[in-house]
């Protein structure tokens, strides 16, 4: 058998043959390369603009979605800084009353303080005296 395939004729016939096989290899993929061009070509085009549509579609909701959330953030921006206005008058209305309080509270103890006389002070005592008689 070695001697038959080394022959020059044996080895020509087996070159043809393997171009043959290229050949009809090359043929055949051609072939179906047609069929699908021609029998496949309208649908695999029509599939494959409705995957560009789908993807168009889906970009636009992106952008709807980007643009609405952006929105959303100056919305939320403006809410904060609202919120940090009213805190700021709230802290400044609590440290106002605050401050008033204090003085007249001052304006007070120095109103007592001139004004006070062990009579003044014997009917606070006894005024005390008859309220807590009374929450007994």
């Amino acid at each position: 058998m070695e001697e038959y395939t080394a022959r020059e004729e044996y080895q020509q016939e087996m070159q043809r043959r393997s171009r043959y096989d290229l050949l009809f290899d090359f043929l055949r993929a051609a072939m179906v390369l047609v069929l699908v061009v021609r029998f496949g070509g309208a649908p695999l085009m029509r599939y494959l603009d409705s995957q560009v549509q789908h993807v168009r579609d889906r970009l636009g909701e992106a952008a709807e979605t980007r643009r609405a959330a952006q929105e959303q953030a100056l919305a939320m921006i403006a809410q904060e800084q609202e919120d940090r206005v009213r805190n700021e008058e709230l802290m400044a209305k609590r440290a106002l009353k605050k401050e008033l309080v204090e003085e007249a509270l001052r304006i007070l103890e120095a109103d007592y303080a001139a004004k006070r006389t062990p009579e003044s002070e014997a009917a606070l005592v006894d005024k005390f005296v008859e309220q807590m008689e009374l929450v007994r």
